[in-house]
């Protein structure tokens, strides 16, 4: 892929065509589902939890909100088209919501990430190639189920990565972009600048919003909050902070109110709790067990090392191009990835969707190790 200056937008252009034709191949069920009926385009497995967003957005709207062990920041999005569709029940927002997502969000997504991914490696080339994986990467998951596994398997995976649900998920990875964005537009900005003022806050505001869309979110805020403290920007640290608490002020008053206390969740109190708790390494231990049990050991091991040679390589691109870029990278994967690995929900049927966050850094990752290897190849030709 060559990236000329006056290309790119034709270039990017062409991978938001792409994602609109793999929207059609599961909206049009080219892609066979079993949780897609044949006369509804936007109707992908959901999974339930799209019941207790409607009730919260309903809530905001008539002034009183249900208890519900989910955060408030994304029935908070659909308030606005909650008011102009004025839905008798989530059904009829249902699909509305999904087509905005995945037809309007995603594509803005899309851009986000290559203005993020050509500010990380420092190249054009890098930046598309990054938006390129994460196009397709719904119809790889697709693929890579399939062939080891049921097409319900499959299909309740990869429809989520194009964000046609009325679901936080999509709106998590979205705003992760558009917050790790945020910092690097600081990081251009002139020391103690008004703009670099503007920019603090709105890092602060985009990872307490993250929040209030995911609790999880918190490890996009600690990650910036940290790079902000390696580089002792002591006012950037205070302002995002400060920003940070008064955004997710909210979500502590409902917690308060229904919880009796601020940091007590939904999660804790209304759910029937795991056998070894939300998050043990027992979940992790068990997945890996079972895993080994199907493909055997040493395939198991031969994946795994090939994942984590191939992820060195590209932050290792990365690194050699923009050290703090590589570093952000290396805590945002291992976080995202850490933690829902660990998570007993991951492993019932929910890890692909949950890692969702963590898929534009690998994209980056992806792309600037494609980029360098593709130059790298080009010299060794010219030679």
């Amino acid at each position: 892929m060559r990236a000329r200056p006056g290309s790119t937008p034709a270039l990017l252009a062409g991978l938001i065509f792409l994602h609109f034709v793999i929207v059609a191949l599961f909206a049009f069920s080219v892609i066979p589902q079993v949780h897609h009926p044949a006369d509804r385009l936007f109707m992908f497995h959901n999974g339930g939890d799209n019941v207790a967003y409607f009730e919260l957005a309903r809530g905001f709207v008539e002034g009183e909100l249900p208890v519900s062990k989910y955060p408030i920041g994304f029935p908070i999005t659909l308030v606005p088209l909650y008011l102009l569709i004025q839905p008798a029940d989530q059904m009829e927002l249902l699909e509305p919501a999904a087509a905005l997502w995945s037809l309007i969000f995603f594509p803005l997504a899309q851009v986000a990430l290559y203005h993020l991914a050509k500010r990380m490696t420092r190249s054009r080339v890098a930046a598309l190639w990054a938006v390129l994986l994460r196009t397709i990467l719904p119809l790889a998951l697709w693929l890579m189920i399939r062939l080891v596994s049921s097409a319900e398997a499959a299909e309740t995976s990869a429809v989520h990565l194009i964000w046609a649900q009325m679901l936080s998920d999509g709106p998590s990875e979205f705003f992760t972009i558009l917050a790790v964005l945020a910092w690097f537009i600081w990081k251009e900005q002139p020391r103690q600048s008004k703009a670099a003022l503007g920019w603090e806050f709105a890092v602060g505001a985009l990872c307490g919003f993250l929040i209030l869309l995911r609790y999880t979110g918190a490890l996009t805020g600690t990650i910036l909050m940290a790079a902000f403290l390696v580089q002792r920007r002591w006012r950037a640290l205070l302002v995002t902070g400060l920003t940070i608490g008064l955004v997710v002020s909210p979500q502590l008053v409902y917690n308060a109110v229904h919880f009796d206390s601020p940091f007590t969740t939904g999660y804790q109190t209304l759910d029937e709790q795991p056998p070894n708790g939300l998050f043990s390494l027992i979940y992790l231990q068990e997945a890996v067990t079972r895993s080994i049990e199907r493909v055997g050991v040493v395939p198991f091991c031969a994946v795994i090392a090939a994942a984590l040679a191939v992820l060195a390589a590209g932050i290792s691109a990365v690194w050699r191009r923009q050290r703090d870029a590589a570093l952000i990278l290396g805590l945002w994967i291992a976080s995202g990835a850490g933690l829902y690995f660990v998570y007993y929900y991951s492993w019932v049927g929910g890890l692909f969707r949950f890692l969702m966050p963590v898929y534009p850094a690998l994209a980056v990752v992806g792309g600037a190790l494609v980029a360098s290897s593709w130059a790298a190849l080009q010299q060794r030709v010219l030679k």
